[in-house]
C-alpha cells in the first residue's frame, strides 16, 4: 500500500512538471506511453523536429531602466502569451533563455506535420505580441526563426534533477538564425519550408 501511495505521488509530481512544459494533450501521450512503473522518462533519442526561437529586442537595454517587479511581470505576460500559442499547437517549451523562449515541435510526441505547426505557432505569437501592444504599455519587439533537421530530444541532467531537452545543430542554428531577423520579422530555414506542403502563407 506504502508502494501504491509513493508511485501515485511520483506520477503525479510528473504530470505536474511536464505540463509546465507540454501542452495538455502531448502529457497525456507521454504518461500512456510511459514505462510500467509509470515514471514516464523520456529517453534520449533521434528525431526529426522544428524547433523555434523568439526573442525580445532590447529587452536587456529597457530592463535596466525599469524597476525589477516591472521587469518580471512582464517578462511573465509575455512567456505566457507566447506559451499559449505554443500550446495550442501541441508544441513543447524546451526552455526559457532570459528574455527568449526555445519551442519544439515533433518531439517528445511525433508529428508529422511538426514544421507546419512551427510556423502557425510563431505567426500567433506574433499576432499575440500585437495584442499585448495595443493595450498600451511597454511596446514588445520580437524577433523569431524557425528551423528543422533531426536532434537528440530526450531527458537530460543528473540523477538528481533532469531536463526534457533537445541538443544538436538544428538548435544552433536556428539561433543563429534569430540574430539575422528583424523586429518582428519570422525567418524559416529552406529545411523547415521544404517540410511544409503547400507552403504557409
Amino acid at each position: 500500500r506504502k508502494h501504491r501511495r509513493l508511485l501515485h505521488e511520483y506520477v503525479g509530481e510528473r504530470r505536474e512538471r511536464l505540463q509546465r512544459y507540454h501542452s495538455p494533450a502531448v502529457v497525456e501521450r507521454i504518461m500512456a506511453q510511459a514505462h510500467g512503473d509509470g515514471s514516464g522518462v523520456l529517453e534520449a533519442q533521434d528525431r526529426d523536429i522544428t524547433v523555434l526561437f523568439a526573442d525580445l529586442v532590447g529587452f536587456t537595454t529597457l530592463s535596466e531602466t525599469l524597476p525589477p517587479s516591472e521587469v518580471a511581470s512582464l517578462l511573465n505576460r509575455f512567456f505566457s502569451e507566447m506559451t499559449d500559442a505554443i500550446f495550442a499547437e501541441d508544441g513543447t517549451v524546451d526552455k526559457f533563455i532570459g528574455d527568449a523562449i526555445l519551442a519544439v515541435f515533433g518531439a517528445p510526441v511525433e508529428q508529422r506535420d511538426h514544421a507546419r505547426r512551427a510556423v502557425r505557432a510563431a505567426q500567433a505569437m506574433r499576432r499575440a505580441v500585437a495584442r499585448l501592444n495595443a493595450e498600451g504599455g511597454r511596446q514588445l519587439r520580437v524577433r523569431y526563426a524557425i528551423n528543422s533537421g533531426v536532434a537528440i530530444a530526450g531527458d537530460v541532467g543528473s540523477a538528481r534533477r533532469r531536463e526534457y531537452t533537445v541538443l544538436g545543430d538544428v538548435v544552433n542554428t536556428t539561433a543563429r538564425l534569430e540574430s539575422l531577423a528583424e523586429p518582428d520579422q519570422i525567418i524559416v530555414s529552406r529545411a523547415t519550408y521544404d517540410r511544409i506542403s503547400p507552403p504557409i502563407a
